[in-house]
């Protein structure tokens, strides 16, 4: 069926003739009866493979920005220029009283904690969604928080504090 520009004749003397412009069409519903026009399968009604392109003129979103090249990203990129967590003094302190295995939830709410006794600390949210900036957020305030530190502890299920000392007792094997 080929669909194009199409005049139209008049009804009555006195209309005049009408251009019938052709859309693209998926599928002609007549008395609830619905006639695919294409020769793939149906979809799903509801589907979003049946929704039309939107109009050419239609605003846009913009280009989604990949990972890593947003601006928080330079931001933190910025943040921790020059900074190694892993060998950071402060991080080698923070693992010897809270263990090897401590998480970045479990360091942010000792930061947390810290926040609470220094009116003037505040965790910043790149240290809250980051462990390395949060690591970095331990050694810039650490003059102020140094104190705070040594009196928290963290305590597993039986109520014994968790530090490296008692991470290294479980690994090695027991002498008698």
């Amino acid at each position: 069926m080929d669909l194009d520009e199409t005049p139209i004749p008049p009804q009555k003397e006195t209309e005049k003739p009408v251009s019938v412009i052709p859309l693209p069409v998926e599928s002609i519903a007549i008395d609830n009866i619905t006639i695919p026009l294409n020769k793939t399968e149906n979809p799903p009604a509801n589907s979003e493979n049946s929704q039309a392109p939107p109009p050419p003129d239609a605003p846009t979103e913009p280009p989604k920005i990949k990972r890593g090249e947003g601006a928080e990203a330079k931001r933190v990129a910025n943040r921790l220029k020059g900074f190694d967590p892993k060998n950071s003094q402060v991080y080698q302190i923070l693992v010897s009283k809270f263990s090897s295995g401590v998480t970045h939830s479990e360091l942010k709410s000792i930061a947390q904690i810290c926040c609470k006794f220094c009116k003037n600390l505040t965790l910043d949210r790149d240290a809250s969604r980051d462990n390395r900036v949060l690591i970095k957020w331990f050694e810039e305030n650490w003059s102020i928080i140094q104190t705070i530190i040594n009196d928290i502890h963290l305590r597993d299920d039986n109520e014994k504090i968790i530090n490296l000392e008692r991470e290294q007792e479980k690994k090695a094997p027991n002498v008698k």
